[in-house]
């Protein structure tokens, strides 16, 4: 485990460690950067590198412009401890080579747009026909979350609704 008082620490523990390192959680508003250019550096550089923000700042439009400039999650500092512990759980026991794998499949997901893990594993289960909340239960995140994922979801598909992009989805999924 390493840790980092602001991006430019990070950024040199993400040069040198990489293949060590399995997880990145940030601060939003960790020196270094300003507001989510240090997220979106991360992202764009590291991208098999899963990153969760947390943040005081829990608003919507927060939220989503992390997501959307490639965050995996964004956790606000008001959610419980426990959820917070849960979802880093999560993801450092996730399979990163069975996911790469599926997303890398010519048959599987690999004909999506840029979609993150996270929306992949959104939109599989939005296609299925869960609600937002029992998407937020099975993949221990919130409804918020959920929600700004599927609004991302809907936006890289060009589709305005739930039964628009699963029909679209499935259309990719089976070229």
């Amino acid at each position: 485990m390493h840790s980092a008082n602001s991006y430019q620490q990070l950024f040199r523990i993400l040069s040198e460690k990489e293949e060590d390192l399995d997880l990145t959680i940030v601060d939003l508003s960790m020196p270094g950067c300003v507001g989510i250019e240090g997220a979106k550096y991360i992202a764009d550089n590291y991208p098999a590198l899963p990153l969760i923000i947390i943040s005081a700042h829990d608003d919507f439009q927060s939220m989503n412009e992390c997501l959307k400039a490639g965050a995996s999650e964004f956790v606000s500092k008001t959610e419980i401890d426990t959820d917070i512990v849960k979802l880093i759980a999560k993801y450092l026991a996730d399979d990163q080579a069975d996911i790469a794998k599926k997303l890398e499949s010519p048959s599987g997901s690999g004909n999506l747009p840029l979609f993150t893990r996270q929306q992949h594993k959104v939109m599989a289960l939005i296609a299925s026909g869960l609600s937002n909340k029992a998407i937020a239960n099975q993949l221990n995140i919130s409804e918020k979350t959920v929600r700004s994922h599927a609004y991302t979801i809907f936006k890289l598909l060009e589709v305005e609704n739930r039964t628009q992009a699963t029909v679209k989805y499935q259309q990719l999924l089976n070229q």
